[in-house]
């Protein structure tokens, strides 16, 4: 199998650390799970500014904050990702088990420490963020081994379980995922994580069963063009032969797009006042798979994801 490739060319060490495993659980979650540290101004920030502001950190990683999306909407979910053996990783992990995540596949890796996010953030956008997510990259052989045993076991039943993965994991980690997909029948959903990042979704192209959630600026670096709205993107998507493609653009109006229809919605005027923006999208892309699991129309499923982001925008401190 692919995986044993990639096992074959593993340079790190790891352990797994133990709890119980919630049986329940019909989604896997694969992706980062690390400490976010936001600084945010009032101002505008240009080139060289040294500004006032305040300096936050916070659980985060795509992994993680979709996670804790899916447990607020009593979706069960079993994360698998990677920490550090360092103070940074102990911490993260007891704050994982207090809100409520088991840790048993999270990996240990004694040879990388626990990954970080960096943002600068004004008033209503991200102005510029640095992600190291070195330790989840240098350990997607242990990740890699325990999905395949995760979706082995989950897809004995009749219900068809579903698989989301981080958009930082590499493009091999994506193409032996698919390579499982054709001796096994599960729903995969990729959450993009970077416009820097998006050839990890290309082995995705012509799959079934499969959703991409992305913004506009990563769709526009897929489609290595320039795309005016999340209509536009979301079609041009779809003719690369992307099997179901959400974008998101910011305040602007999402589109869901698949061989049947496209659908688009704007945000709502927000019930919450905004704090931040980082993990918005992650949250929309997991408050909107759920919805279209539930059987509610599409354009719905938009306004609820865009709803979701928004608490999500006022509660990210």
């Amino acid at each position: 199998m692919v995986y044993k490739q990639m096992q074959k060319n593993s340079k790190f060490t790891s352990a797994i650390v133990n709890s119980k495993m919630d049986k329940n659980s019909r989604i896997l979650l694969v992706g980062a799970a690390q400490w976010d540290f936001l600084g945010r101004t009032e101002f505008k920030p240009r080139l060289g500014d040294d500004l006032p502001g305040k300096i936050f950190r916070k659980l985060g990683g795509v992994g993680l904050t979709a996670a804790l999306a899916l447990l607020r909407i009593n979706s069960p979910v079993q994360l698998i990702s990677a920490i550090g053996a360092d103070n940074e990783g102990e911490l993260l992990l007891q704050e994982i088990k207090m809100n409520g995540l088991e840790t048993r596949h999270i990996v240990k890796n004694s040879r990388v420490p626990t990954d970080r996010y960096l943002a600068i953030e004004d008033r209503d956008s991200l102005a510029l963020a640095i992600a190291d997510c070195r330790c989840l990259k240098e350990s997607e052989t242990a990740i890699l081994q325990s999905s395949v045993d995760w979706i082995r076991q989950h897809t004995k039943g009749t219900h068809v379980p579903t698989m989301i993965v981080d958009g930082n994991l590499s493009a091999r980690f994506t193409r032996a995922i698919c390579a499982m997909k054709q001796e096994l029948t599960f729903k995969l959903t990729y959450i993009a994580a970077s416009q820097a990042k998006t050839d990890s979704c290309e082995p995705l192209l012509g799959q079934s069963l499969v959703s991409i959630y992305l913004n506009r600026i990563e769709a526009e670096a897929v489609a290595k063009a320039p795309l005016g709205d999340s209509l536009v993107a979301a079609k041009s998507l779809l003719q690369l032969g992307f099997a179901r493609v959400v974008v998101t653009d910011g305040n602007q109006p999402a589109s869901d797009g698949d061989s049947a229809e496209v659908v688009s919605a704007p945000p709502q005027p927000s019930p919450y006042p905004k704090f931040g923006v980082t993990g918005a999208g992650d949250v929309f892309a997991v408050t909107h798979m759920n919805a279209i699991e539930q059987g509610f129309n599409r354009r719905l499923c938009l306004e609820m994801a865009h709803l979701a982001a928004a608490k999500q925008m006022h509660t990210s401190i």
